[in-house]
């Protein structure tokens, strides 16, 4: 959960005397915005960084009795500027004088100052003299003719925000904090930020109503002085952000406090866990600060929630925690509070413990702006591993916590921690679990049963009282910050299908920029597998083997990833899902990107390029692909791709039916059912006598999406790919085979397949459309068409046109309906869905669905059906509630 910067003011230029007329009537030259400054201290004595949102290569400094000065001209600060100080100086103050920012510093007996600058990084060092003469002497600086005055404005305070505490973090001098493998000078983070803070015991609770009124409010700990993270890279941010914090024995109590311009925050009523399209503030609680997991709740302007567990990069949206929130709209951009139950929550909590701790806000109408609390370096990989820290939650009171959740369905068809551990076990009597009726054939005498009564018989005594488990074990160990090792194991036994996996895997963060994963799997099955040289399944013993790994570097512009993986013939995973097998797969995948430019009308780009190659165990190739993807992204959350690649595919026979050889002959054209029955062979699985077929394919497409306000936002993608296979499977009775084997015989219905190279053109476009804050509704149109090479032929041809709306009447409560229609198989199908979801666990849906041909083929009889016909329609009623009691 990772942007044009308003600055609430017309830009202006330089204001010169001498050149007044020549600049009256020219471009007028942005501002650069300047972040509040971060002060600590270093090994050199003390630093104060600066950021912006643009190069500061233009600054001059100089001395003037015990102060220094440092002017930045073209600047303005991005945040209400106060008086700080540091070990080494005092009565640090920040003044706008016109368009210029001048800083300056009262030094202490014995120091000096100087300035080191990293294209949008200006750092002010502060060092003792005799370290000075130690290390050289003092880095000169730019001259300057300016007679700085020595008053600081006064800070203005906003009159709709209350005026916090900010609670001291610890007692203990600030640190001077570098993410590991960062380039470039040492960032000196402020106390608030660099130790952990501590957090607030509020002696009443606030209300929970979207106003920051409450008294506990007021000596909240405070979280400010955010930072854009995309698409700048740590600069000023287009618009202030504070967050509030504290808690009492029961709850933790966050309120963020969004500043921006009236009438342009995002907001919609929208339903729980899908906040991302508005503007939106976000929190992740490492409750255990193992930087791996954290709880990760974000909530929209209106208080909306979206909660996940964020697990090295990966979000799982089905996790919903029980909390209260509340967001409303102010005359300077929004508010939100939220109350989360600790019984909510899995934790480490007392004296001295930590958690992990990351604040954020995303501004849709600024490129997806997002605004970091702490600093978020793109020379490391992973966010958590970067995150800040709380501490002082104690004396929380514990609690155990009983949830039933007891549902109906009514419908008529017309702790966490170094070491991660699991087990499942279930059991079911129902295979064998057989009738008196059904258990009859076996009383009888066998040498009385008919040839398929014995067939029967024998089947049944294979499952009769015996019962089908499936069990499931894993187990991790945390090795170092952010790697693990693991083992898992699966075991699937039916009576006449038996499976057993076991595995080894493991993560391991070789450096910041680079993490690597392995995974090793055997299996061993008694099932049916398909019988290559005879056809059809053979019941028998097999074992497999899998494995998988990757290896991949991350970096600011670059990066690159190896994935290599592959799976024997005999290889099963009944607990799951097994993909193709007797393969192997390399891929190698390397990737460009720009910095981005937050205020550019273009402002980034990314190139990308894959290579794939995919053989069998018996050295095979099977096929290969070399792509790339050109990205364009500008304003207005405008996004361009342009994309090619080429390749290579081949198929083989015994992967659609038996293996041809001189023992088992085929007939290569179908067999001609006029002919006796003892003279027929079997259609070969490929017609001809080729017993494989390959296709070299290239393609080419454009896609292109924007969202240049709330209110609408259109896609639209447009592909072609030449020499892709089509498998000659046939599209139903509107699309029938179309190769050359079946229009030569074109009454013979057992021609076997013919594989060739086609032309596919494809399209899908769409709109969403968001009328009212309440009402969203989106149209799409998909289109997928195949021509055969070899004979010209329209192989398929099918187009989708799908409308959906959701009206949400309240946070809880919405209508929502969809309608999708489909040409190949003529089905027109309406979806309408009435809810109330007042939490998670509580729900009542009332539904109904129906399903028409519409001038198509019956499912039923295959006949031609004129108008509309109703294949099916379903009426239902589900309801759950969530009993929840702690004692």
């Amino acid at each position: 959960m990772l942007g044009q910067a308003a600055t609430g003011r017309q830009p202006s230029p330089t204001w010169d005397a001498a050149n007044h007329r020549a600049l009256s009537n020219a471009p007028r030259m942005p501002l650069k915005r300047i972040a509040a400054p971060r002060a600590g201290d270093s090994a050199e004595g003390s630093r104060v960084r600066l950021t912006s949102d643009a190069a500061l290569d233009d600054y001059s400094a100089h001395r003037a009795g015990d102060r220094f000065y440092v002017r930045i001209p073209h600047a303005e600060a991005a945040y209400t500027p106060t008086p700080f100080s540091g070990s080494l100086f005092s009565d640090a103050r920040v003044e706008q004088r016109g368009d210029d920012l001048l800083l300056s510093f009262r030094l202490s007996p014995g120091v000096a100052a100087h300035v080191v600058q990293n294209f949008n990084h200006l750092d002010v060092v502060f060092t003792p003299q005799d370290q000075q003469k130690k290390s050289g002497g003092e880095t000169p600086s730019s001259p300057s003719t300016s007679s700085p005055a020595s008053t600081a404005a006064d800070p203005q305070a906003s009159p709709s925000t209350p005026t916090p505490t900010v609670m001291p973090a610890t007692a203990s001098a600030p640190k001077t904090e570098k993410p590991a493998g960062a380039k470039g000078a040492t960032a000196a983070l402020p106390p608030e930020k660099a130790t952990p803070a501590r957090i607030t015991r509020f002696e009443k609770p606030p209300v929970i109503d979207g106003k920051l009124d409450d008294d506990a409010w007021k000596s909240a700990t405070v979280f400010k002085d955010f930072l854009q993270i995309e698409p700048g890279d740590n600069i000023a941010p287009s618009q202030p952000t504070e967050v509030l914090l504290g808690y009492d024995a029961r709850f933790i109590y966050i309120a963020f406090r969004a500043f921006d311009e009236k009438g342009k925050v995002r907001a919609t009523v929208a339903k729980r866990d899908n906040v991302f399209d508005d503007d939106n503030v976000g929190v992740f609680f490492d409750t255990f600060n193992d930087k791996r997991k954290a709880y990760e709740f974000v909530f929209n302007p209106l208080g909306v929630q979206a909660d996940a567990i964020y697990s090295n990069g990966d979000e799982d949206f089905s996790v919903d925690v029980v909390m209260e929130s509340k967001g409303a709209l102010t005359d300077d951009g929004y508010v939100v509070e939220v109350a989360v139950p600790f019984k909510s929550l899995r934790y480490e909590a007392g004296k001295g413990k930590l958690w992990g701790l990351h604040f954020f806000r995303h501004i849709k109408r600024f490129n997806n702006e997002t605004d970091s609390w702490m600093p978020i370096s793109r020379d490391v990989s992973g966010v958590l591993i970067q995150a800040g820290h709380l501490t002082g939650l104690e004396d929380i009171s514990t609690e155990r916590t009983l949830e039933i959740i007891p549902s109906i369905t009514l419908s008529e068809n017309g702790k966490r921690g170094r070491n991660t551990f699991g087990l499942l076990l279930a059991s079911d009597s129902a295979p064998g679990n057989f009738s008196e009726d059904e258990r009859e054939i076996l009383q009888r005498n066998p040498k009385t049963l008919t040839v398929d009564e014995k067939l029967e018989r024998e089947h049944l005594l294979k499952l009769v009282d015996k019962n089908a488990t499936i069990g499931i074990l894993r187990l991790k160990r945390d090795v170092g910050k952010e790697s693990s090792i693991g083992l898992f194991a699966t075991s699937y036994n039916f009576p006449e299908r038996i499976n057993h996996l076991f595995g080894f895997d493991g993560r391991f963060k070789i450096d910041p920029k680079t993490v690597t994963r392995f995974e090793i799997i055997a299996t061993t099955s008694r099932t049916l597998f398909r019988d290559l040289d005879r056809g059809g399944e053979l019941f028998r013993k097999g074992n497999g083997f899998a494995y998988s790994y990757q290896w991949d570097y991350t970096g600011r512009n670059y990066g690159y990833v190896f994935n290599a993986r592959g799976r024997t013939r005999d290889y099963r995973a009944d607990v799951g899902f097994t993909e193709r097998t007797n393969t192997n797969n390399a891929q190698f995948a390397w990737r460009y990107s720009t910095n981005p430019k937050p205020k550019a009308t273009f402002t980034s780009f990314r190139f990308q390029n894959f290579n794939n190659s995919d053989f069998d165990w018996q050295g095979r190739q099977q096929g290969w692909i070399s792509g790339q993807n050109f990205d364009f992204n500008f304003i207005r959350q405008t996004f361009l791709r342009l994309g090619t690649n080429f390749g290579y595919e081949r198929v083989f026979e015994e992967e659609f039916g038996p293996r041809r050889s001189a023992s088992r002959p085929c007939d290569a054209t179908g067999a001609d059912i006029n002919l006796p029955e003892e003279d027929r062979r079997a259609p070969c699985a490929f017609f001809g006598e080729d017993t494989e077929r390959s296709t070299r394919f290239k393609s080419v497409f454009i896609f292109t999406e924007t969202t240049p306000s709330k209110k609408f936002s259109p896609f639209l993608f447009i592909g072609t790919r030449r020499g892709v296979f089509d498998f000659d499977f046939g599209a139903g009775r509107r699309f029938p085979r179309v190769s050359p084997g079946v229009l030569a015989d074109p009454g013979n219905r057992r021609v076997p397949l013919d594989p060739g190279p086609g032309n596919t053109f494809d399209i899908q476009a769409g709109i969403t459309l968001q009328p009212t804050d309440a009402w969203r509704t989106s149209i799409s149109y998909n289109k997928a068409r195949l021509t055969r090479q070899d004979t010209g032929r329209v192989a398929f041809d099918d187009n989708i046109y799908v409308v959906r709306s959701t009206y949400q009447f309240t946070r809880f409560l919405f209508a929502r309906a969809r309608v999708d229609y489909e040409t190949l198989s003529s089905n027109l199908r309406g979806q309408f869905l009435f809810g109330w979801t007042p939490n998670p666990g509580t729900s009542f849906y009332v539904g109904y669905n129906d399903d028409l041909s519409v001038n198509g083929f019956s499912p039923f009889n295959s006949q031609l059906e004129p108008g509309f016909r109703r294949n099916g329609r379903l009426f239902f009623i589900k309801a759950s509630y969530l009993f929840r009691r702690s004692f």
